[in-house]
């Protein structure tokens, strides 16, 4: 799909949908100006390189994303077509849309895809289901995303993982499949993902930790929103685990534990405009390979190779 004719689409879908009711317009072109602009930049990207977008709707595969029914395999059967594309000088981008909430059961998402970068545009709402609702499934996580070099995950919209329901640690409850359950899962790993993208995105009311970062080499969090209330257990914000060059920048972050954990094996952590609280602040977990720096202006403040909690400085 080449990119004048994703913008003349948008445009249309944007004209044709200034006819509804005044107040439903205001929210939904809101919305859609954010879809607009995060494809715009995409196009602008890809036009530069001689590559087109390769759009993989949700919608298109089945899902509902009325919040009720479970969108986890139109959600899946989309990732399968993008990854498994061999179009050529083309850019494959997974489309959570606007205006609709897409209930997800635990999913792994595996690479590694025909074609690199490879993204995800969220822009509607995500949920997870309750904590009843996980029997049977994965305990650890509730999105695994492994082996993708070059994954962004971007957007406007909301992953909610519902931590609510998890939080008063008891009562546990046994699943045949998994045992007894008491602690919450991590709301996304990325695990081998060289090269990853996060941004703009907010992750909300995380089981557990919110975002897992680990074995991965080359990758940048910018403009997130993660958020949990201050009372919430266990609800570290970004957890990094046996990775290099990664940059954290410009991130709002509110939940009950840890803003940044950095774990064993990780090196050249580079943080920055990081607002933080009211949890644990940044901590580095001991370990004697963990290089970790905080940006001030064009240069840096301090070197970190040993435990620190709290922010830097």
């Amino acid at each position: 799909m080449s990119c004048p004719f994703v913008l003349a689409s948008l445009q249309e879908t944007r004209e044709v949908k200034h006819t509804i009711s005044a107040k439903r317009d205001m929210v939904f072109v809101q919305d859609y100006h954010h879809l607009i602009g995060s494809l715009t930049l995409l196009c602008m990207a890809n036009c530069v390189l001689g590559a087109s977008l390769n759009t993989f709707n949700v919608m298109s595969y089945g899902a509902v994303g009325d919040g009720i029914v479970d969108d986890s395999q139109a959600l899946l059967k989309a990732w399968r077509a993008a990854c498994e594309s061999e179009a050529k000088s083309t850019t494959p981008v997974v489309l959570i849309p606007p205006k609709r909430t897409f209930l997800l059961s635990p999913l792994t998402f595996n690479g590694p895809c025909k074609l690199s970068p490879i993204y995800m545009l969220v822009s509607g709402r995500i949920v997870a289901p309750v904590k009843t609702g996980w029997r049977g499934n994965q305990k650890n996580a509730w999105m695994i995303f492994s082996n993708v070099r070059g994954l962004v995950v971007k957007g406007k919209g909301v992953i909610d993982g519902q931590g609510p329901s998890w939080w008063p640690l008891k009562p546990c409850f046994h699943d045949p499949a998994n045992g007894i359950i008491c602690k919450g899962p991590t709301g996304m790993i990325f695990r081998r993902c060289d090269g990853l993208r996060l941004d703009g995105f907010s992750k909300v009311n995380g089981p557990g930790s919110h975002i897992l970062i680990m074995a991965t080499n080359g990758a940048i969090v910018t403009n997130l929103r993660i958020i949990a209330p201050g009372d919430s257990p266990n609800t570290d914000a970004i957890d990094i685990s046996s990775s290099t060059r990664v940059q954290i920048r410009n991130c709002f972050i509110a939940t009950g534990d840890d803003c940044i954990a950095i774990g064993a094996g990780s090196s050249n952590i580079d943080v920055s405009g990081i607002t933080c609280g009211p949890g644990h602040g940044i901590r580095v977990l001991e370990n004697e390979r963990t290089v970790v720096q905080e940006r001030v202006g064009g240069g840096f403040s301090r070197r970190v190779m040993s435990p620190v909690s709290g922010l830097f400085g």
